[in-house]
């Protein structure tokens, strides 16, 4: 076990000389090359490049104002400069996210104050989080350093942090997620792979998704599988839990570049979604689309966002029967009325946002800001 992970500050006291190993523009670069790596091409063909470069340039100068700035978005400066990324709930009821600079975060959902805690430089650079098993949020880490590749987690009563290395080097972790065998599935992005990582033996086990460069990222536990998207290949996979038998689904739309998954929430008759959900929702980068594949039938659905360039980036369910989405090309955020199938789009409040992550929590929706420094909380 390594030393418990040290709170930096609260939200608006600064921690001095907690700075981030990675500048803005570093950071995206990064994200961009090794996390979006067929999306960044076309990023550049159709001119998006500038909305990185704007993010980058005015992260610094972004701060939220943790009071209701427009009608239903709130927005809740981090402490230090140290670029959120992925968000998520935690069995303490709040959420936490993941940031540079071996730091994750935490939204008090009741008082809202931001809280930052710096983890041991052996535990690398936290990435993909998820709330559970145990009191734990558990973590992916990347190699930014000498430390990384790892999977993680950190008591969130205690704040003790523990960390396992991922057998396949330099793997790139993308994602995790508590199965329903009661595993810490994952996907490895470089190593092509979707794995499985035992909290009680902490064994790990690794299974090939069966196509060359797939690239897999996301995962969504629905009925019963694991299912994971691989963006480089424009399919949506499924791998059973137990037998590790996958099956593999097209998505409609050639080349959406497809990074992020979530489970629906209950459909209502009209839209071809069963009523008891069995949906996972997929976000369309390159494609500008949104879309979801019923788990039961296996037909896939998809339909295009209003605004173009939108890079529809990270989605969930919100608490409303509605499904909302990040837009980081036009900094704002999407939503899917799941009553009426009617598409509409909210402004962001704070200018070069960079809207990454979003997870729901009780009664409303929370996203990770990168170029801003900050979390948002989307109020319906």
């Amino acid at each position: 076990m390594l030393s418990a992970a040290v709170p930096t500050a609260a939200a608006g006291t600064p921690a001095s000389g907690a700075q981030p190993r990675l500048d803005a523009a570093h950071w995206l670069e990064h994200y961009c090359v090794d996390r979006l790596t067929q999306y960044t091409k076309l990023c550049m063909a159709s001119g998006l490049s500038p909305a990185l470069k704007a993010a980058a340039a005015t992260y610094a100068s972004r701060a939220g104002t943790g009071t209701r700035s427009q009608p239903n978005v709130r927005t809740y400066p981090t402490p230090t400069k140290s670029l959120p990324i992925d968000i998520k709930n935690s069995p303490d009821g709040s959420p936490w996210f993941s940031e540079t600079a071996n730091t994750m975060g935490r939204v008090d959902n009741r008082t809202k104050v931001v809280t930052e805690y710096r983890l041991p430089l052996e535990a690398g650079t936290p990435y993909a989080v998820s709330g559970g098993p145990g009191n734990y949020m558990w973590f992916t880490s990347l190699v930014l350093s000498q430390y990384g590749n790892k999977i993680g987690r950190i008591d969130v009563t205690t704040h003790e942090v523990q960390v396992w290395e991922i057998p396949t080097p330099y793997s790139y972790p993308a994602d995790l997620k508590t199965g329903p065998d009661g595993g810490i599935w994952f996907t490895e992005t470089r190593g092509n792979k979707i794995s499985r990582f035992d909290p009680v033996t902490f064994k790990f086990e690794e299974f090939d998704v069966g196509i060359p460069g797939a690239l897999p990222q996301d995962i969504a536990i629905v009925d019963g599988g694991v299912w994971y998207s691989d963006q480089a290949a424009n399919v949506i996979q499924r791998i059973d839990p137990y037998t590790h038998k996958i099956d593999t689904f097209p998505y409609p739309t050639p080349n959406m570049a497809v990074l992020d998954i979530d489970p629906g929430t209950p459909g209502v008759e009209g839209l071809n979604v069963d009523p008891n959900t069995h949906t996972v929702w997929f976000f369309g980068m390159a494609g500008n689309r949104v879309g979801y594949i019923n788990t039961l039938t296996h037909e896939l659905k998809d339909f295009a966002v209003p605004s173009l360039n939108a890079i529809p980036f990270c989605g969930a369910a919100g608490p409303d029967d509605a499904i909302y989405w990040s837009e980081p090309g036009v900094n704002k955020y999407g939503r899917f009325d799941m009553k009426t199938s009617v598409v509409t789009e909210i402004p962001i409040p704070t200018p070069g946002a960079w809207p990454v992550d979003v997870t729901k929590n009780t009664g409303s929706v929370y996203n990770a800001l990168l170029g801003a420094n900050a979390i948002a909380e989307i109020i319906p």
